[in-house]
Order: structure tokens, then C-alpha cells, then sequence
């Protein structure tokens, strides 16, 4: 089973990506804090989606770590307030794809679901293209 790291502070938001992401054949672990995202960050994921704004701190110290102890998982940004500033420097720091907190419930399994085998595919597509 893949394994993926969503970071965010929202209860509701969670109640209806998890089930979502679980059906889809992830093992998903939630962290709703910076702190707790750093320890969880640890592990061994596919997939992080990450809030950039959780409680009021950025989680760039998040993607930062995941991106330079495993440059394939795969990490989605997502806000509903975000600047073009905090846009580029995720991408700086290795984000794969960004993602505006503006989609509907009901388009998650339409929009995010692809979004996250486009991006999965395109990593192992890049690994092939480097090993050889």
C-alpha cells in the first residue's frame, strides 16, 4: 500500500480527503501541526500533501526535509490564502504542484485523484529516464 503524509489543520478538510485517498489505496497518516508534520515526515511516503498554513506557521521546514531525504515523494501544495511569493518559494524548495483551496468537496475525486497519479506517473517516468 502507498503511503502518504497530509498535513492539515482542518478537521473537516481531513474527514473528507481521507476517506477519499483511502479508497484510492493510500495508507494515509495526518499531522495538523508544523511539529508533528516534522516528526511525521520521517517516514517513507509516495505522496505529501501539505497545507502551507498550519495554525498560523508555514510548512516550507516540512517540505524542505521531505524533498532532501526523498527527492521522489511527490509534494502538493495547497492554501486557501496564499501569495505568489509563497507559491515560488515551494516550488523552489522541490513542490511538485500547487493546488488553491478554492475546489469543491465534490471535485476532489475528479481533480486531486489525477492530479496525484499524473504526478506519481511523471516521477517514475523521470526515475526510468535517469537510469538509463
Amino acid at each position: 500500500m502507498k503511503k502518504l503524509l497530509l498535513v492539515e489543520d482542518e478537521d473537516m478538510l481531513v474527514a473528507v480527503m481521507r476517506p477519499l485517498l483511502e479508497k484510492k489505496g493510500f495508507a494515509v497518516d495526518v499531522a495538523s501541526t508544523v511539529e508533528e508534520g516534522m516528526i511525521k515526515a520521517d517516514g517513507e511516503y509516495e505522496v505529501a500533501i501539505l497545507d502551507i498554513d498550519i495554525k498560523g506557521e508555514r510548512v516550507f521546514p516540512i517540505l524542505k526535509k521531505i524533498k532532501e531525504d526523498r527527492p521522489d515523494t511527490v509534494v502538493l501544495m495547497f492554501s486557501g490564502y496564499y501569495s505568489e511569493e509563497e507559491v515560488s518559494e515551494a516550488r523552489k524548495l522541490g513542490a511538485d504542484d500547487f493546488i488553491p483551496k478554492t475546489f469543491r468537496q465534490g471535485s476532489l475525486k475528479d481533480f486531486l485523484l489525477p492530479k496525484i497519479d499524473f504526478l506519481l506517473q511523471k516521477k517514475k517516468t523521470e526515475g526510468r529516464k535517469t537510469s538509463d
